[in-house]
């Protein structure tokens, strides 16, 4: 049941989706029976009535709208707007890493390393703790256990990105001070 409920979104992505009235009008209108039958399809749809426009000698009548459609397409723009928002916020943060230098940039290096050194050893003991097998790709069902821990696992991480960067922008100032300048890793001065 968790598997199912943790593929659940996965699955979704693949499933075919169902057909708007807008496109099953205009499928209709393709078919020379159609017009003589109402369709069962648009019943349960809303029929809204645009303003008739004559350009060109041409006339737009009814205009079938699925609302629950509409609904779909103006969420999906939401997502994207909210996508690219997080993309540039991403950019910004890591631009801020950038701009701190060498001492930054070594400072990211050594926090992902840590981070990543921890928490995938944790990961894997706490998916044997609750499962009591250890991740192994050896059957379907197994496969789908740890493909699904391994969803959750990166949907973490990649959340705590921020985290990550704002603790690698509070180091660096020391990671300059006791590695970069020590060793003299950072910019030669031309004398």
């Amino acid at each position: 049941l968790v598997v199912a409920l943790a593929l659940l979104p996965c699955a979704m992505a693949f499933a075919p989706a169902p057909l708007s009235s807008t496109s099953v009008s205009a499928l209709s209108a393709l078919s020379p029976l159609s017009h003589s039958l109402s369709s069962p399809i648009s019943r349960g749809h809303v029929s809204l009535r645009s303003p008739s426009r004559r350009m060109a000698g041409l006339t737009w009548g009814k205009m079938k709208v699925d609302n629950a459609a509409e609904e779909k397409v103006q969420e999906t723009v939401k997502e994207l707007k909210t996508e690219e928002v997080k993309e540039e916020k991403k950019e910004n943060l890591m631009t801020k890493v950038k701009d701190a230098g060498v001492a930054g940039l070594v400072a990211y290096a050594i926090w992902e390393f840590i981070f990543w050194a921890i928490s995938v050893p944790t990961a894997i003991f706490a998916y044997h703790q609750t499962t009591g097998e250890w991740p192994s790709f050896d059957n379907p069902e197994s496969t789908a256990k740890v493909s699904a821990v391994i969803f959750g696992f990166l949907n973490v991480a990649r959340a705590l990105v921020p985290v990550r960067i704002a603790i690698t922008l509070a180091t660096a100032p020391f990671v300059d001070k006791y590695i970069i300048k020590p060793f003299n890793l950072g910019k030669k001065e031309e004398n």
